[in-house]
């Protein structure tokens, strides 16, 4: 009985136990079992069943992923939004600061022309008064009423050192009888202009006198010139800013002249004249192809040139600024004008102090030089000029120097004093 009655526990135990082994792998494999989840809005999702850590980080997981596409979503769209409205913004700005300038154009407009008639009235006024008056002065009328002697200048002697004497003159003249100036920039015009340009007229006997400039004067002096001088033409031009793709310095307006003196001979030839003024008749040295002076021994000046349109020294020495200095007052112009000239001996005339005048230009502003019959022109030096008392019509009639002769000379027709 007792042997039947434990069995009986061994087996009761044992199923026991089976069962409880069983319901224990049943409870683990229905745990980690997939579900299937149906998602409206992509594949479905697969969570573990009764695992509720790993069930909560992948529904957290799939919520962030939504919530991250709704946010990008709700961004570009108000990306987009502030887009548009900034366009829209933008363009309302425009067509109200357009119609506003437009408006305010068509306010300013108005009293712009008006003034600018009263002030272009005004200039003329100003000039027919000074044009009215000046035709009423005595002094005027005298210089207007010359008819003064030239005197003739055999020139230097052309065998004084190497560059002399190469170059033969032609039979004929070959270099225009046309007179060139140039005035950049808006200046005073004094009186020493007005005696260079009427002693073009007066001893050259220009054909035609061109003043090239980008601000023609307005002073009396200057409705002088005009009045007095029937071939002065004016020439609207530009002031060079460059030569050959280099800038040139703008620090120099004289580097600007420089350029423009000799693209306007390689146009159309003739006689360029600085704050020259002539003595004597040029046409000895028109028979050369081109000529220049020599105020240095190394140097030559472009004070004053004589040029043939087609010149080679000209066309050689253009060229030459390709490789223009720019830090270098001189080393471009009368610098290298000496080296080409060493160079090409046989296409330049040179006169070493016929055309430049004294060394000393004190010498004729101070003193009494003698000039007649030794220069065919004498080149004013500005730096000498400044700051000394601006002559006048009047006042050169009592100058008892050398300049004052040469004033009156070229103004009055004679260069004896007016007492």
């Amino acid at each position: 009985m007792e042997r039947s009655y434990l069995t009986n526990c061994v087996t009761v135990t044992k199923f026991i136990c089976f069962i409880c082994v069983v319901i224990c792998v049943q409870y683990i494999v229905m745990d980690k079992m997939p579900i299937q989840m149906h998602n409206s809005q992509g594949p479905p999702i697969f969570v573990m069943n009764k695992s509720k850590g790993f069930k909560s980080n992948t529904i957290n997981s799939d919520k962030t992923e939504i919530q991250n596409r709704r946010q990008n979503l709700i961004h570009q769209k108000s990306n987009s939004d502030k887009k548009e409205n900034k366009r829209k913004r933008q363009n309302i700005i425009k067509q109200t600061s357009n119609s506003d300038k437009t408006e305010i154009q068509k306010k300013r407009q108005g009293p712009i022309q008006q003034k600018s008639f009263q002030y272009s009235q005004q200039r003329q006024n100003k000039i027919i008064t000074k044009h009215d008056m000046i035709l009423n002065d005595t002094l005027f009328l005298n210089a207007r009423n010359v008819s003064l002697v030239r005197h003739n200048v055999t020139g230097d002697s052309y065998k004084q050192g190497p560059l002399y004497g190469f170059l033969k003159p032609h039979d004929e003249i070959v270099v225009p009888n046309i007179a060139h100036f140039i005035w950049f920039s808006c200046h005073q015009f004094r009186f020493v202009n007005l005696i260079s340009i009427l002693s073009a007229h007066r001893i050259m006997q220009a054909e035609r006198i061109l003043f090239h400039t980008d601000c023609e004067p307005d002073n009396e002096l200057w409705i002088q010139a005009k009045l007095l001088i029937p071939v002065l033409k004016v020439v609207n031009r530009v002031e060079p800013t460059a030569v050959f793709n280099q800038t040139l310095n703008p620090k120099w307006h004289e580097h600007s002249a420089d350029v423009a003196r000799l693209q306007i001979l390689k146009e159309m030839g003739g006689v360029y004249l600085d704050t020259t003024i002539v003595l004597a008749p040029l046409e000895p040295l028109r028979h050369y192809d081109y000529v220049v002076g020599q105020p240095e021994p190394t140097v030559l000046s472009n004070g004053i040139i004589f040029a043939e349109k087609h010149s080679r020294f000209l066309n050689y020495y253009y060229d030459s600024y390709r490789k223009y200095n720019s830090i270098c007052w001189g080393c471009s112009s009368v610098v290298k004008q000496y080296e080409l000239a060493k160079s090409y001996v046989d296409m330049l005339h040179i006169e070493p102090s016929s055309l430049i005048g004294p060394k000393d230009w004190r010498a004729v502003l101070l003193n009494n030089y003698h000039w007649q019959n030794r220069h065919f022109t004498i080149h004013v030096y500005i730096r000498y000029y400044r700051g000394k008392k601006d002559f006048t019509a009047e006042n050169i009639r009592y100058l008892n120097t050398a300049f004052g002769e040469i004033c009156r000379y070229i103004y009055y027709g004679s260069p004896a004093m007016s007492m």
